[in-house]
């Protein structure tokens, strides 16, 4: 239905999926320093699927199948194994599931968008060159989660209940950093082990 060529996929997760599609391309043009096409430039990317279609008849007979056909609707968003429309925008990169930077529409207006598991994003500054840099160079960058924590202390003698006080709690860790998505199939090609940079199959004994 969907001519494949044309579309890249970009990350997933359990119930959701990027893709890249190669559709329509409507340029920015520039006039005097103001960009006068905007509305079009946007308009066209909302075009969904339009421009991959290789059956149209049989897209147009099963759509409504998978697709919401009532607007805004959230129930009818939601059919047994279909599909809705979740982000739109003109630029992706991904790092892996649920890490990764969009350029996409939030309150009708393009913007940047950096999702980032396990990282606060409110009390980091993260933004797009960091993860262009960790793709193409490497760069690790860190990231800090505050969060307040109360701590009793231990009852001493003569105290009839326990004081409590509020902590603040620092957790510094990796927010930017790469990532191995290789396993090791083992010899009876049913086995697979988390890969160790310089081991092999051969490394490993197979005992089945």
């Amino acid at each position: 239905m969907l001519n494949m060529t044309k579309l890249h996929f970009i990350e997933g997760d359990t119930d959701s999926a990027y893709w890249a599609i190669s559709g329509k391309i409507v340029p920015k043009i520039y006039q005097g320093g103001k960009w006068i096409n905007q509305k079009e430039y946007e308009d066209n990317l909302r075009q969904g699927f339009k421009y991959v279609i290789k059956d149209q008849q049989f897209y147009d007979t099963n759509a409504k199948y998978f697709f919401p056909t009532i607007e805004g609707d959230k129930y009818d968003e939601k059919k047994l194994l279909g599909l809705a429309f979740e982000n739109e925008g003109d630029e992706m990169y991904a790092l892996a599931s649920k890490n990764y930077y969009i350029h996409t529409f939030k309150r009708n207006q393009l913007t940047d968008v950096i999702k980032l598991k396990g990282v606060n994003l409110k009390q980091n500054n993260i933004n797009k060159q960091d993860v262009i840099d960790n793709l193409v160079n490497g760069k690790i960058t860190q990231g800090t989660n505050m969060r307040l924590g109360q701590i009793n202390d231990q009852l001493q003698e003569g105290d009839v209940s326990k004081q409590y006080h509020m902590s603040k709690l620092l957790n510094t860790k990796n927010a930017l950093t790469g990532i191995q998505n290789k396993m090791v199939v083992l010899k009876n090609s049913q086995s697979c082990l988390p890969f160790i940079y310089g081991l092999t199959a051969d490394s490993y004994i197979d005992s089945l």
